[in-house]
């Protein structure tokens, strides 16, 4: 017969420490910083342990084990602050002081008889103590908690979990009173010593007073911006990583309450900017700020790290579907319109959460979670929550890998270049490809490009591989031309990341050269957010002085304001391929691409569709004014071989 892995008795010992540690945490996570805590710290020990003394005491000196009281609890009453100064004064020579020496001391029973002398032991009675001893930054000895009472204390683990479950946040708590005591000391003898002087220093006491009343302001001023944002006077990254800190630490031995962090990155914000100017955008953050508070309890902490990321810490939830809702709420909030600068601006965010039922003893760890699910929900169209699991911690590995892999992938000759044809949808004439990268990776086999480029944008990655493209293309195009073949018009895509690369233009110049190549040849597909950017406006003139043709990627999808069509160079516009596919569910689509096409007729540029897969998308294409396509119907990516003689043999669609 097998035994049991655990005793009733030691699973009852288990959920009783469970229980208490849960009391404790609930009896001192909601109240306030300053007095408040320490009168909830005393009253809480004293109700959770059963005992009848409990007190708290800060450092007298810089040498332990000299201590004046801040908290002190007897027998169901509460003393704290001007009524405790001298009510019990004899406590130097108390057994608790020697957890100054060692963390925690612990006096089981024997104490009555033991410290009959002892003034404040006698008096109360005291038989049994334990004390956790408080310190600082460089171990700066800062003060104890005792509990006392009149009976033994047999449960020696049980007390000193709950003393070190008290431990971090009351070092903090008195480390900000000793500073608070300080500065009213300072004051307070400053005051009397005017005091005693004569009638006429009474002005210059008043001044004096004003500018000490100015120096404690201006203090607690700069003590505040050090762990709150600027512009929205939320919590910065400093306070809500310790608030973080704090909740593994009490969660840390057993799991008193679950917690949650949630992580949220504003879509599109970089649209707001962009458009209105930072001022706008700045403005837009602050209202965010403020829903963002309106949407949680008072308990809960909101932050911003930077940027237009925020976070917010959940405690005492009741796991992932309190996150949930919290998260469901933000996102109805954000969806209201914000009034910015009198006009209408609308935004969402993408939201990541990450739950403490995962047992996470490091704080980076779990802010990064959130962080991984917040990307998830972006991949998902934003305005969305994930929760993070196990398999986006897997992904976000696979993830960096890839950028690990990307970095040599050039070097080691992993990249190639396959060509799908663009035609003419009235005659099934060849214009011309576009190159599209593949990447053999001698681990994963074929990787497409939307598993590794955003991950090259991101990383700069992208423009040492968008480089090498464009050699690659031009290498290709000389070859073709040696073995006589007619000349055609290579699309090569362009990220907005190596459209602001100074070394772009220079690279441009150099290829042609190089390679003989006519810059008419060559046409640049650029994306929407690409031509937004102010600062491409100069390179892409350039690249139209060079000859070069340019093109606006995947029209429609992205955002593009009718000035940034007018006022650039452009030479095509491409229908993106949902558009294409949508032609078959209504004339609703339809009327969207005859909209795109009459706007491209008045620019005067040139109309391909992407996506072409059916001859019926051909001819509701046709009637609909776009004169070239592109996709499966015509061919699928080529090699560059496979290019050479689709180009041969005048391989065109079978119309």
């Amino acid at each position: 017969m097998t035994e049991p892995s655990t005793t009733p008795l030691a699973e009852s010992q288990s959920a009783a420490e469970n229980r208490l540690q849960h009391e404790i945490a609930r009896g001192l996570s909601l109240c306030a910083p300053g007095p408040e805590y320490f009168r909830a710290l005393v009253s809480t020990l004293a109700t959770t342990l059963e005992v009848e003394v409990v007190l708290a005491a800060e450092s007298a000196s810089d040498e332990a084990p000299h201590a004046r009281p801040v908290a002190l609890y007897i027998d169901g009453g509460v003393l704290h602050g001007e009524v405790l100064d001298g009510a019990e004064p004899e406590l130097d020579a108390a057994p608790f002081h020697e957890a100054s020496g060692d963390r925690f001391r612990w006096h089981g029973e024997g104490l009555r008889g033991a410290h009959e002398d002892h003034h404040f032991f006698s008096r109360h009675g005291i038989d049994s103590c334990a004390s956790v001893a408080l310190a600082g930054a460089n171990d700066r000895f800062l003060g104890w908690v005792a509990v006392m009472s009149r009976r033994p204390m047999p449960d020696r683990e049980r007390v000193r979990g709950a003393l070190d479950l008290i431990a971090r946040r009351t070092t903090a708590e008195l480390h900000a009173e000793i500073e608070r005591r300080s500065l009213r000391r300072d004051y307070e003898q400053l005051e009397n010593h005017f005091a005693r002087h004569s009638v006429e220093l009474q002005r210059a006491n008043s001044s004096l007073q004003r500018e000490i009343g100015e120096r404690v302001r201006v203090e607690e001023q700069l003590a505040f911006d050090a762990v709150h944002d600027p512009l929205t006077r939320l919590p910065n990254r400093t306070l809500f990583m310790s608030r973080v800190e704090q909740a593994i630490a009490v969660n840390f031995r057993e799991r008193v309450y679950d917690f949650a962090v949630i992580f949220l990155d504003l879509d599109r914000f970089k649209v707001v900017n962009d458009s209105l100017g930072h001022a706008a955008g700045d403005e837009l953050l602050r209202a965010v700020a403020a829903r963002l508070v309106g949407s949680v309890r008072p308990s809960d902490l909101v932050a911003r790290l930077g940027g237009d990321e925020f976070t917010v810490l959940l405690e005492n939830i009741a796991g992932g579907s309190d996150a949930a809702r919290v998260a469901e709420r933000i996102s109805e909030e954000l969806a209201r319109p914000f009034t910015i600068r009198t006009r209408e601006v609308f935004t969402s965010a993408s939201i990541g959460i990450a739950i403490s039922t995962s047992h996470y003893t490091s704080v980076g760890d779990i802010v990064r979670d959130a962080d991984t699910a917040m990307y998830r929900a972006k991949e998902q169209g934003g305005g969305q929550y994930a929760i993070f699991d196990l398999q986006m911690h897997l992904q976000a590995v696979q993830r960096l890998q890839i950028e690990m892999d990307l970095r040599r992938a050039i070097e080691r000759r992993e990249f190639r270049l396959m060509y799908q044809p663009i035609v003419s949808l009235q005659s099934g004439d060849l214009l011309g490809f576009e190159a599209l990268i593949r990447w053999d990776h001698p681990v994963r086999g074929v990787i497409m490009p939307a598993d590794f480029i955003p991950i090259a944008e991101e990383t700069g990655q992208i423009v040492p591989i968008g480089l090498w493209v464009l050699y690659e293309v031009c290498s290709h195009m000389k070859q073709w031309s040696a073995d006589g073949l007619q000349p055609l018009t290579m699309s090569i895509n362009l990220s907005a990341r190596q459209v602001l690369d100074p070394s772009l233009l220079g690279h441009v110049e150099r290829a042609l050269a190089l390679f003989g190549i006519e810059g008419g040849a060559i046409r640049f597909e650029i994306t929407e957010s690409a031509i937004a950017e102010e600062r491409a406006r100069p390179v892409l003139v350039s690249m139209r002085q060079l000859g070069v043709e340019l093109c606006i990627d995947d029209f429609g999808t992205g955002y593009s304001s009718l000035s940034c069509l007018v006022n650039l160079p452009l030479n095509v516009l491409k229908i993106d391929r949902a558009f294409v596919s949508a032609l078959d569910c209504g004339t609703e689509h339809e009327e969207m691409v005859r909209t795109i096409v009459a706007l491209a007729r008045n620019l005067g540029l040139t109309v391909i569709a992407e996506g072409v897969e059916t001859i019926q998308q051909v001819r509701r294409l046709e009637a609909l004014g776009v004169e070239y396509g592109q996709g499966y119907l015509f061919a699928h990516p080529l090699d560059a071989e496979a290019t050479k003689g689709y180009v041969a043999n005048g391989r065109v669609c079978d119309r």
